[in-house]
């Protein structure tokens, strides 16, 4: 539906973004790894300030927060959480994000969930 898997903001905007990276698996553009956000949610999750569990809630890292704390980085984590929870899954269950590919994602980037 071209939508923000966390916001459900439409509006053109939306980016597709690997849950497993490309640098992993070298082919991972099947829908199954991938997650439709908006750059900032993107680019969050791809730095590991945010993280996706098994069941499909999108969460802080904070280990990340606490490395932005000492950084003096830190300003607007409060209305980023605000956005967080459950995301918004495709209406075909088939295009659901892998939960062994979120697992995996999760252990590479070293966030335990």
């Amino acid at each position: 539906e071209g939508r923000c898997a966390v916001s459900g903001i439409q509006l053109g905007l939306v980016e597709a973004a690997h849950i497993l990276p490309v640098s992993v698996t070298g082919r991972s553009d099947h829908v199954q790894n991938g997650l439709s956000l908006l750059s900032q949610f993107h680019r969050a999750y791809d730095s590991g300030l945010i993280f996706l569990t098994s069941d499909y809630v999108m969460k802080i890292n904070p280990v990340r927060v606490k490395q932005l704390r000492i950084q003096g980085l830190d300003d607007g984590i409060e209305e980023s959480i605000r956005s967080l929870g459950k995301i918004r899954l495709p209406r075909a269950r088939r295009d659901w994000p892998d939960p062994a590919l979120i697992e995996r994602a999760n252990e590479i980037r070293g966030i335990v969930a």
